[in-house]
C-alpha cells in the first residue's frame, strides 16, 4: 500500500507505504483506516493515522479483490460474490455473511445499506445487507486484543492492558518503526483475564530510547495485533 501525498497535484510525492503478504487490489480509507483487499491474503486493515508510518491492525482471512466500507462494515468482493465483513473493532474483522452471484465479481461500491457489484460478465448487482446468508461465527480460543495504551504519547512511561479469552502463551515485544525488536516485555503463559504491563521507554539493555514512534507488537495463538506508541522525551 503506497500513500500519496497529492498537496501539490503537479508534484506527488510518497508518503508511506507498507508491504501486505499478498497483491493489494483495491482500498477503501474510512477515517485513518486503510482496508486493503490483498488478493488470496484477504482483507487487512492499515492504520494511516501517520502517514509516514502506516502499520497494520487487523486482518480477515479469503480473498479478496476490491473493498468498499459502510458504517460498521466492509463489503468485499471475492469472484464467486460478496463477503460482508464485521469491523466494529478493526484489529478483530470477522466474517458475517456472504452473497453469490452469478458472475465474477470484480468491482464494489456501497451506499448506505445497497451494494452495487460489478459482476462481469453477469452485468450489474444490487444487494441489500437483509440478502446476505450469515456466516456462523467461531471466536478464537484465544482472543487477543488492545484495549489501552496510556498515556500515549507518554514521558517516561506508559501502560498497555490487553485481554485473553482464555490461557495462554503470549508474547509482547516493542520494535522500531522499521520492525526491529528493541525489548520483550512479556514472553510466556497467562491466565485467562486482562493484564497490563508497563513500558518505561527502554530497549532489553535498559536504555533510554530517544523521542519517537514504536510499535508494541502483541503475539498469541498464531495471530499478532501493533499499538502506536508516541515517545516525548
Amino acid at each position: 500500500l503506497y500513500i500519496i501525498d497529492v498537496t501539490d497535484p503537479n508534484a506527488l510525492l510518497r508518503a508511506g507505504i507498507v508491504d501486505t503478504p499478498g497483491f493489494a487490489l483495491g482500498v477503501a480509507v474510512n477515517g485513518t483506516l486503510a482496508y486493503v483487499a490483498d488478493d488470496g491474503d484477504g482483507l487487512r486493515v492499515i492504520d494511516v493515522s501517520d502517514p509516514a508510518i502506516p502499520f497494520e491492525i487487523g486482518s480477515c482471512e479469503g480473498y479478496a479483490l476490491d473493498v468498499a466500507v459502510s458504517g460498521d462494515f466492509a463489503y468485499v468482493v471475492s469472484g464467486g460474490g460478496m463477503q460482508l465483513i464485521d469491523v466494529t473493532d478493526p484489529t478483530q474483522p470477522f466474517d458475517a455473511g456472504t452473497y453469490a452471484t452469478a458472475g465474477w465479481a470484480r468491482g464494489i461500491a456501497v451506499s448506505g445499506g445497497v451494494a452495487v457489484v460489478a459482476d462481469t460478465e453477469d452485468g450489474i448487482w444490487i444487494l441489500r445487507n437483509d440478502l446476505f446468508t450469515p456466516t456462523a461465527v467461531t471466536t478464537p480460543a484465544l482472543a487477543t486484543r488492545f484495549v489501552t495504551a496510556y498515556p500515549n504519547p507518554f514521558n517516561p512511561r506508559t501502560t498497555l492492558r490487553f485481554t485473553l479469552a482464555q490461557a495462554g502463551s503470549v508474547r509482547l515485544s516493542i520494535h522500531d518503526v522499521t520492525g526491529r525488536r528493541l525489548a520483550v516485555l512479556l514472553d510466556g503463559s497467562l491466565p485467562q483475564g486482562t493484564h497490563e504491563t508497563i513500558w518505561t521507554g527502554t530497549d532489553r539493555g535498559g536504555r533510554p530510547l530517544p523521542s519517537g514512534v514504536y510499535l508494541a507488537l502483541i503475539e498469541a495463538a498464531g495471530v499478532s495485533h501493533a499499538q502506536r506508541l508516541v515517545l516525548v522525551r
